[in-house]
């Protein structure tokens, strides 16, 4: 609306350096109308923008922080939750004296269950080493 604007204007300008003071008062009265449009225009919006006032909400956020990041959103439920967050102290009652390698399983695991990981590299890597009867097998499962 403010473009049509410019071109009265422009044409006003032109008609009074040429001094053609009829076809300056006609763009003159065009340039009054589209400024009361304008105006009016402006108004309704106005009065929309308060009427229509959007709620924030908790995916909103989430959606856009996954579109702006690449980390996609997923819905953990309650129940998986519950065990990501247990799966620490269930893990070192099966493997006693591990703590650091049940930690830093655990830490990947949940950074993959978050969506926080890379999808073209693997979960983690790990090397488990020791002798027999240390949890191995018990943390790798």
């Amino acid at each position: 609306m403010k473009r049509k604007l410019k071109k009265p204007k422009n044409s006003n300008k032109r008609a009074v350096k040429d001094q053609d003071y009829l076809e300056a008062r006609k763009l003159k009265d065009e340039e009054e109308r589209l400024i009361m449009e304008l105006s009016v225009a402006q108004e309704q919006w106005d009065k929309d923008v308060k009427e229509k006032k959007e709620t924030v909400t908790e995916e909103n956020v989430a959606e856009v922080v996954s579109m702006m990041s690449g980390v996609p959103v997923t819905k953990v439920g309650k129940n998986e939750l519950d065990k990501l967050a247990q799966m620490d102290e269930k893990l070192n009652g099966k493997v006693i004296g591990q703590e650091d390698a049940v930690r830093k399983v655990v830490k990947a695991i949940q950074r993959n269950r978050a969506g926080l990981k890379d999808p073209n590299r693997p979960i983690g890597t790990f090397i488990f080493l020791g002798t027999t009867g240390v949890g191995k097998t018990e943390l790798q499962k």
